[in-house]
């Protein structure tokens, strides 16, 4: 029997089959959960458009200028 996949602990993940894998995997474990976090972090940190695309996802919108005060708290934004 021939399977497009991916081999893992001496097992074959099926292509269709491995995003789910890597889903379950890393909700289960919190050792894999890190290390895929801190690969895709490495991935993602080498490319400048990924990179800003990952902080605009994460601080919903783009970057501003922000007016604060001494604790960082927004006091108004500009234009920039």
């Amino acid at each position: 029997m021939m399977v497009a996949g991916y081999e893992h602990e001496g097992f074959v993940i099926p292509d269709e089959e491995s995003k789910d894998y890597i889903w379950k995997k890393a909700r289960g474990n919190e050792e894999t959960k890190t290390e895929l976090l801190e690969y895709m972090w490495d991935v993602i940190m080498d490319d400048r458009k990924e990179r800003e695309k990952l902080k605009e996802w994460f601080f919903d919108g783009v970057c501003h200028l922000v007016e604060c005060d001494d604790q960082g708290r927004v006091k108004g934004y500009f234009e920039q």
